[in-house]
């Protein structure tokens, strides 16, 4: 009887073995495969089992397995050169009920890099990529005002998203055309196109223009009617290795984005900052029911204001002038930060709004004069260190009227695109507010606790 009862508890005693639950599946040319639900053998583990295959000719195939296997089959990595091509393969183990490891593309692609310029092909250095990157060809060619043309290929490693873009810009220099194209084999080039037609049929769009150099800014007042599938509007700003120029035009949506890249140790970037345009005759706003004159647009304005522990944001639809589209900006002042974002729309554009930017600190070289008064103007011989992109000094004057009346001034760093805001004025509960905005400098004293008062209170009322 003892005996027996010795027996029960040693029984007790031992481990009760689990058997895990594993997906058993399998696919080609796929990071993920779905498949039934399997009952592992004890002290299996779920493993994931990837590999890579690349041909002489440049092909890539894979496979994956996911299974029950020993834990002694995990976290195995491996690669083999045979006569007709590359195979690499990995495996990940996972210990939950129908876990998915995480699967490492193994492949990397080599790429040429080289930058021609009035030529369809250039030579360099072939480059390894990194993971999910491609071969892309991308072509520029500019079509100047006096009929001379130039043209830029680079070739380099990209992410498929640069991939077959096909577009145009329309600046006051000329017609600028762009194509990428991409091919998935060392060293491969794909094919480059040459520039169609430019269509001169409006698009009834409208678009600042503007043209600079040593700068990625630029603003004149100008405008330039859109034509072909040129439906939006651009700052285009072009630097290499320091050197930039912007220009500001019509341009195809489907080309808008950023793009760097780094050409035997010179780094190019071009950016093309897209936003809606006016439009060639008035238009109404769905969402509001407002009417717009034409060369503006329906437009958000959204602004944060902060001030020690106080803060302010307002949300406004109105027309803008077509200047004022896009508009991402910040501003320092004393003892706080403003920053104020635009974004235009009609029923044909439908961008996604942008984003506040980034405070940054690093110290850029300006110094503004800083002050904050009563009154619609502000001197003093105070100054703040602008920080980041923040390159101008300005000076924002706000009247309030109607049922209340007051008046502040407002001095310190901004960036550029906020002086193009020129003057704002908006209408709630019987008060109008006209916001002046202008990039200068000041210069005298100020008395400093009313004028952080008044600041507060209209701050309150435009709320």
């Amino acid at each position: 009887m003892f005996s027996a009862w010795i027996l029960c508890l040693l029984s007790a005693l031992t481990p009760i073995s689990y058997s895990l639950m594993c997906t058993k599946c399998r696919a080609t040319d796929s990071v993920s495969c779905t498949g039934d639900s399997v009952t592992c053998k004890v002290n299996e583990t779920c493993v994931s089992t990837y590999t890579e295959a690349v041909s002489s000719s440049g092909t890539v195939s894979s496979l994956l397995i996911r299974s029950c296997a020993p834990s002694t089959q995990c976290n195995v990595t491996g690669n083999a050169t045979l006569p007709d091509g590359k195979i690499w393969a990995f495996t990940s183990c996972c210990n939950s009920d129908n876990c998915t490891s995480p699967i490492v593309k193994g492949y990397l692609l080599l790429c040429t890099t080289c930058r021609g310029t009035n030529s369809s092909t250039c030579t360099g250095e072939s480059v390894k990529c990194k993971k999910d990157e491609t071969c892309l060809s991308s072509y520029t060619e500019t079509t100047y005002s006096n009929g001379t043309t130039s043209s830029e290929l680079i070739r380099s490693c990209a992410p498929s998203t640069r991939c077959n873009i096909n577009g145009s810009i329309s600046a006051p220099t000329g017609r600028i055309w762009k194509f990428s194209s991409c091919c998935n084999s060392d060293n491969c080039t794909s094919p480059i196109n040459t520039a169609p037609a430019f269509s001169s049929e409006s698009s009834g769009v409208i678009c600042p223009s503007c043209q600079a150099s040593d700068t990625d800014w630029c603003y004149t007042g100008n405008t330039l009617p859109c034509t072909g599938d040129n439906n939006v509007c651009v700052l285009y700003t072009t630097m290499t290795d320091g050197r930039k120029s912007a220009v500001r035009g019509c341009a195809s949506k489907s080309i808008c984005g950023s793009q760097t890249y780094n050409i035997n140790g010179s780094v190019i970037t071009y950016d093309l900052n897209c936003t809606c345009g006016g439009s060639s005759s008035s238009s109404v706003c769905s969402d509001t029911n407002v009417t717009c004159a034409a060369g503006t647009a329906c437009a958000t304005v959204h602004t944060l204001t902060t001030m020690g522990d106080a803060s302010s944001e307002r949300v406004t639809k109105k027309c803008l002038p077509i200047n004022q589209c896009g508009i991402s900006g910040i501003a320092s002042i004393p003892k706080g930060k403003m920053k104020i974002m635009t974004m235009c729309y009609t029923d044909s554009c439908n961008l996604p709004m942008p984003q506040f930017p980034e405070e940054k600190i690093n110290y850029n070289g300006v110094t503004c004069r800083k002050c904050i008064s009563a009154d619609t103007d502000c001197y003093t011989s105070e100054t703040m260190q602008c920080t980041g992109d923040e390159r101008a000094c300005l000076l924002q004057s706000t009247d309030l009227t109607g049922s209340t009346k007051a008046s502040t001034a407002i001095r310190g760093c901004t960036t550029r695109n906020i002086c193009d805001l020129s003057r704002q004025d908006y209408v709630a509960d019987g008060i109008t507010s006209s916001t002046k905005f202008a990039c200068t400098n000041g210069a005298a004293p100020v008395q400093r606790s009313l004028a952080i008062l008044a600041t507060l209170f209209i701050l309150k009322y435009l709320n």
